[in-house]
């Protein structure tokens, strides 16, 4: 049987392509660090989004479109995250959750490492 990159129930069966894919952008490297941090690993849609609002500002020295931001994380991060199963949001809760995956925190432990270094 072929490894379509899909987590299993623990998250171990993704393929380094599918975690490297997740950690491409930071957006999700930012929010996965902050949600691993929450209780429960989880957080509401408004605090996610204002999150990612001051930590893209710290980045990039201006204010950043707030607009365009919560439309990549609904229309483009969350997807993409929700089918690799690391994070999924629920509606009616209006509220995201992280779903550790050792790998893909070994290999964003390694980034932050790299980053410290410049």
């Amino acid at each position: 049987m072929a490894n379509n990159g899909v987590a299993g129930a623990n998250g171990e069966s993704l393929s380094l392509d599918a975690i490297l894919d997740a950690l491409s952008h930071h957006h999700r490297r930012t929010l996965f660090r902050w949600l691993r941090n929450q209780p429960d690993q989880r957080a509401n849609a408004e605090d996610v989004l204002n999150h990612l609002i001051n930590q893209e500002q710290e980045r990039m020295g201006k204010a950043p479109n707030p607009n365009h931001i919560e439309v990549t994380l609904h229309h483009v991060h969350a997807p993409k995250l929700s089918g690799l199963r690391l994070v999924t949001y629920d509606d009616a809760a209006e509220e995201y959750q992280y779903h550790t995956n050792d790998r893909l925190e070994k290999w964003l432990d390694l980034i932050d490492a790299e980053h410290e270094l410049e």
